[in-house]
């Protein structure tokens, strides 16, 4: 095995905009009862009745009964409370150290959080056992076969791997064998199912969307020691698609984001745990041209869900842009390259899009996240409806969010690189680190090594250096503290097809002028057409003019914000909106993750 990890239980974060949104995001996942997120598949066995007007708030939006991907806010829940299980200090409040009653609420609230998890896993397990034949959906298992004659049927490879995978984290993070059983009884239905077909019924199937399917049967193979399982995700290998790479061929446009990147993921993870250097290479040709030639300013790469370019993002600059779980998954993938040979590069990556999309998903009130991040000036970001949506994109932040730990260390051969300048605390059980910032509202952070000796790696990025980004190799013992500078200045990226296009940013924080609510009501944020969505742009901000920065000037305090509704976003507190500024013509102008419900601005004119 290859793997290397830095389990979310050696990361603590401290307070900081990251350490809200988990908070938020953990507040979605203990809203989940476990009979509305089991109903459909209890209905699928045969053990409910889709007549049963019983009290259990049922779920709308793509888990209707009628949707074809019911049952995939499931799986990411269950994936996103193991994380939450497997780093339960990550969760505190440096407030909070002081212990006292609040601590013990916590406590009991997150515990009952963990034992719905184990109950959800058990009335699986009582779904698997009265269907029979290992198959565990919110659908029927016919639903696969339909897909092999290709009729077409939404995506179910997608949904039960999400759901497979959610049993596998409920295992490895939180212990439950009852979770392995349901996963490799699946698993046998899975490679039951699929090494049986013909080479033709297999690229039938493969023509659907199938996730990562291919990557959680490597994982169940990884905890099994079953080498059925990585026979049957051999199967979902995408000739097709996937050859192309292996040549070192860019025919990534037109070709649906979300469903190639998982693809990729499934390589590399053949490559951690094989060394299959074939699969690595595809991968790292796969991740290099996606950020070279198809990456928006926020980090994100889509257009209405979709790769389009190369190098053709100022003509797809809409309000369809980056599809969020694209950058979810994106993530995954860097990281894996990231542990098989650490490189700046790809940390200055992951610094982009968690500060830049990620962070800018959820909406700091309510918790609502965005399916896209709209590029189209005078957009604004529409929000998920508390029961009316359960987009992939709402269900993956249940991972997203609350995994941010995942990107900020990496121990790989016997390193520890500080990758991220998050306030955390790094626990390997041989070196313990604080790092200590409240960037980007001061330049600068500070490393503290409170116990054990050790070799640490800290990256100096492109932005604090005007040099590329690199890491700084030093060897460290308890007590000493590096003062790291992080200076940032204005600069701008232009797009490579109009440069007169050109985002701004502020170090590595992507800002975004902020154009007010003009014909923007109440409603309009949450509206359930994300895919067609009419922003109604004013005509006069449909071109925003870049003006020199010499006249812009930083602002100590973060303008009042004119509420136009009642809920509408309030700023967050002054000490995370820094920086902003106003232009000359009284544009102001602050980090795009602090901007919601309102019209904004990224690429300028």
């Amino acid at each position: 095995m290859m793997l290397v990890n830095v389990m979310l239980a050696a990361v603590t974060l401290l307070p900081s905009p990251f350490l809200d949104n988990l908070k938020r995001e953990r507040a979605v996942m203990e809203s989940f009862s476990g009979d509305n997120l089991t109903w459909m598949f209890r209905v699928t066995a045969g053990l409910d009745d889709l007549a049963n007007t019983n009290t259990v708030q049922r779920l709308g939006g793509w888990e209707r009964p009628e949707m074809e991907l019911r049952g995939h806010t499931l799986g990411h829940w269950l994936s996103g409370v193991a994380a939450l299980r497997d780093k339960r200090e990550e969760i505190r409040d440096k407030r909070e150290e002081i212990r006292d009653k609040r601590e013990e609420i916590r406590d009991k609230r997150e515990g009952e959080l963990f034992r719905r998890a184990r109950e959800v896993v058990h009335e699986l397990k009582v779904c698997q056992d009265k269907i029979g034949t290992g198959w565990i959906g919110a659908f029927p298992e016919s639903d696969i076969d339909r897909i092999i004659r290709g009729e077409r049927v939404w995506a179910p490879w997608y949904v039960e791997h999400k759901i497979l995978q959610g049993l596998i984290d409920q295992y490895e993070l939180c212990g439950n064998g009852e979770a392995l059983e349901v996963a490799r009884r699946f698993g046998d239905w899975t490679a039951g199912k699929v090494l049986a077909l013909s080479a033709d019924e297999a690229a039938v199937m493969r023509k659907r969307e199938f996730g990562g399917i291919g990557e959680s049967l490597r994982n169940l193979a990884r905890v099994t020691g079953d080498a059925r399982y990585e026979k049957a995700a051999d199967v979902f290998y995408h000739p097709e698609v996937m050859e192309s790479l292996k040549r070192g061929e860019d025919k990534l446009n037109g070709k649906h984001a979300n469903t190639f990147i998982p693809k990729v993921i499934a390589e590399m993870r053949k490559y951690e745990m094989h060394g299959d250097r074939e699969a690595r290479a595809l991968a790292e040709f796969f991740f290099k041209t996606v950020v070279d030639h198809y990456m928006y300013a926020p980090g994100c790469v889509s257009t209405k869900e979709a790769f389009r370019g190369p190098d053709k993002q100022g003509a797809n600059l809409t309000g369809f842009t980056g599809e969020t779980c694209c950058t979810y998954n994106l993530l995954k993938l860097s990281r894996q390259l990231f542990e098989a040979e650490p490189r700046a590069w790809i940390a200055d990556y992951q610094e982009r899009t968690l500060w830049n999309h990620i962070l800018a998903q959820p909406e700091p009130i309510g918790g609502r996240v965005t399916y896209f991040l709209p590029m189209l000036t005078g957009a604004y970001k529409l929000q998920n409806r508390a029961n009316d949506s359960f987009w992939c994109c709402q269900a993956s932040a249940m991972e997203s969010q609350v995994k941010v730990s995942r990107l900020i260390y990496s121990d790989v051969g016997g390193t520890v690189y500080v990758n991220q300048w998050i306030p955390s605390e790094f626990d390997n059980g041989k070196l313990k680190l604080r790092l200590e910032t409240d960037f980007p509202r001061t330049e600068k952070a500070k490393l503290r090594v409170l116990s054990g000796c050790g070799r640490v790696a800290i990256r100096r990025p492109f932005w604090a250096t005007s040099a590329p980004s690199a890491y700084e190799y030093r060897e460290v013992a308890a007590g000493e503290a590096i003062e790291i500078a992080l200076p940032c200045s204005l600069r701008t990226e232009a797009t490579p097809d109009r440069p007169e296009r050109k985002a701004v940013f502020y170090g590595p924080i992507l800002l975004a002028g902020r154009l007010g609510t003009k014909d923007l009501a109440p409603e309009d944020v949450k509206a359930l057409d994300y895919y067609e969505h009419d922003y109604k742009v004013p005509s006069e901000l449909e071109h925003v003019p870049l003006e020199p920065f010499d006249g812009w000037v930083r602002l100590a305090k973060p303008p009042p914000h004119k509420k136009v509704w009642d809920d509408a976003s309030h700023p967050a507190e002054p000490y995370w909106d820094e920086p902003v500024f106003r232009t000359p013509s009284g544009v102001v102008v602050a980090p795009l993750w602090t901007i919601h419900n309102e019209r904004y601005v990224v690429y300028w004119n």
